[in-house]
C-alpha cells in the first residue's frame, strides 16, 4: 500500500511536468488514466486495510464463544448460613460501639453524681 502511495505521488509529479510541453498531450492523456487507476486501487487498498484493522481488533477486544449449556435452577435457592452469621456479626459490630459508649456516659453520670452529693451535704466520701 505504501508503495501505491508512492507510485501515485510520482505519476502525479510526471504529470505536472509534462503539463508544459504542449506537443506531448497523448502522454498527458495516458499520464491522467494511469494516475486515476492509481488513485482508485490507494483507495480500494485503505479501504481494505481499515477493514481488516476493524476485523482484528474486534477479535483481539470481545473473544466471545459458547463454553456450555446454561443450568437452570430446579428451585429458587434459599437464604443460607452464611447470611444469617453476616447479619448476626453486623448486629454486634454495629451495636457493641454504641452500647459501650452508653455504658461509659452512664459510668460518668453516676461518678458526676455523688460529686453533687457531697456539695449538696458538704460530706466528703473517701472512695
Amino acid at each position: 500500500m505504501h508503495e501505491a502511495i508512492l507510485e501515485k505521488e510520482s505519476l502525479h509529479v510526471n504529470l505536472k511536468n509534462t503539463a508544459t510541453s504542449a506537443s506531448k498531450f497523448e502522454a498527458n492523456l495516458l499520464t491522467e488514466d494511469l494516475l486515476s487507476r492509481r488513485a482508485e486501487t490507494v483507495r480500494a487498498l485503505v479501504a481494505e486495510y481499515a477493514l481488516l484493522a476493524d476485523l482484528h481488533t474486534q477479535t483481539i477486544a470481545f473473544p466471545t464463544a459458547v463454553v456450555g449449556p446454561v443450568f437452570i435452577p430446579v428451585a429458587p435457592s434459599s437464604p443460607s448460613l452464611f447470611l444469617a452469621i453476616g447479619v448476626i456479626i453486623g448486629a454486634i459490630a454495629g451495636c457493641g460501639p454504641i452500647l459501650l459508649f452508653e455504658r461509659r456516659r452512664a459510668i460518668d453520670r453516676c461518678t458526676a453524681g455523688s460529686s453533687k452529693i457531697e456539695s449538696d451535704v458538704d460530706l466528703k466520701t473517701t472512695a
